[in-house]
């Protein structure tokens, strides 16, 4: 009889390390949500252990030079605390914190870990959403609605002839934001690097996760996303791979059509967006709101355009800022001049690899794809600043770096051998 040692099994089998690192992006997913004072409390006091553990990051430069900004940024947030009376501008710093403590934590080299939590929260969100969408009430939904939805939402959304499904999310432009995310990175996944079934259940549960959400913006976001996807394919893919894929997006028209009247009868949402079209999303009113903050940060002075006003300033002003629902005009209040600028690197980088799109890495086409997904949600919704979301792409960006990484020593050490 052999002997039985657990030396037997792959160290990393007993990594505790890594397991807890993962923990952070967990907490942030999984956090109630319902109110934001406590969903931020919890993050932030769950989250300050990790500041301790997070120091084994592969690309230090990069690392520091982040956090060199988020203190720059932190204390000038605290600048404003003190000057304007208002602590609006260090919740928005819990938002950045949360993304560095997560990307400072991931030392995993693959997305197997990142893509299972994902599958794991759509589904579950997804059970608690169909729940709420037929009507299914009991102590549990009533528990979880309490826990992750906003009361304005919930009573509104429960009130309409069709439920406006909430999940796990405070309101539905967060909720169809995070369905957005994962439908992008799912249905590259799938067609270029893990063609899975659970890829394709991700796909499936995000678009399902989208529709019960009814979130106008998220619904015309995936459409546009669905086009970019298949022109992609046209000049990625084989002619037969086209074809196939041509056939189930014709598939798709086809029962969008036939059953057109049930899905309008049945999605309350869908059919005011047909019916009366953008004018059912008081989008003027947005974009009266978007003119008198940005004007405020313009007419502010040199110091505070350049490097963002802030809520607290907004705040003294008395101009509306709860929500943005546009990532542009938030970062130019919050960061002024440099954080736009920073964008717009962002987007040319991005941009020029959806151009290449045939010639860049699998790891690439999905980190590029999730952000174009970003850049059209982001006129009208909060994207990159959902903290979720936020901690998504901090998960997200850190493995793809350390695949990098890990790729660049490969190939050193073959150079160093030769």
């Amino acid at each position: 009889m052999s002997n039985f040692s657990f030396n037997q099994y792959p160290k990393k089998f007993f990594d505790i390390k890594s397991f807890l690192m993962r923990i952070p992006l967990l907490v942030i997913l999984f956090a109630p949500a319902a109110s934001f004072g406590v969903f931020y409390s919890i993050v932030f006091v769950m989250l300050m252990p990790f500041v301790f553990f997070g120091s084994r990051f592969y690309a230090k430069v990069p690392a520091l030079f982040f956090t060199y900004i988020f203190l720059f940024y932190l204390s000038f947030s605290l600048a404003k605390a003190i000057y304007f009376d208002s602590l609006s501008d260090i919740k928005e710093m819990v938002k950045v914190f949360c993304f560095l403590v997560v990307f400072l934590s991931v030392n995993d080299k693959t997305f197997k870990y990142f893509h299972n939590l994902l599958i794991l929260y759509l589904a579950i969100d997804f059970t608690i959403s169909l729940m709420q969408f037929t009507h299914f009430s009991n102590y549990f939904t009533l528990f979880v609605s309490d826990l992750y939805n906003s009361k304005s939402h919930s009573e509104f959304s429960f009130s309409l002839s069709s439920v406006r499904a909430l999940g796990l999310s405070p309101g539905p432009g967060q909720h169809g934001v995070l369905a957005v995310f994962s439908f992008a990175f799912f249905i590259i996944r799938a067609n270029y690097s893990n063609r899975t079934v659970s890829s394709y259940i991700g796909i499936l549960l995000s678009f399902s996760i989208v529709a019960l959400a009814q979130s106008k913006t998220a619904i015309l976001v995936l459409l546009i996303l669905m086009f970019i996807f298949f022109f992609l394919v046209i000049i990625t893919k084989k002619f037969t791979y086209v074809f196939m894929m041509s056939i189930v997006f014709f598939a798709l028209f086809c029962f969008a059509f036939v059953f057109w009247d049930v899905l309008i009868n049945t999605f309350y949402d869908l059919k005011r967006l047909t019916e009366l079209g953008l004018q059912v999303s008081s989008m003027s009113a947005r974009v009266d709101i978007w003119n008198a903050q940005i004007s405020a940060v313009i007419n502010s002075n040199f110091f505070l355009i350049l490097f963002g006003a802030g809520r607290s300033f907004l705040d003294n002003l008395d101009i509306y800022n709860k929500s943005f629902d546009n990532d542009y005009v938030y970062i130019f209040v919050m960061y002024g001049f440099f954080g736009v600028l920073a964008l717009f690197f962002l987007m040319f980088y991005i941009f020029k690899n959806l151009i290449v799109f045939s010639k860049i890495s699998d790891v690439s086409k999905i980190v590029t794809f999730v952000f174009v997904a970003g850049f059209i949600t982001s006129f009208s919704l909060d994207f990159f600043f959902d903290v979720k979301v936020l901690a998504l792409l901090a998960y997200l960006l850190r493995v793809a770096l350390n695949i990098r990484n890990e790729e660049n020593a490969v190939r050193e050490g073959l150079r160093f051998k030769s």
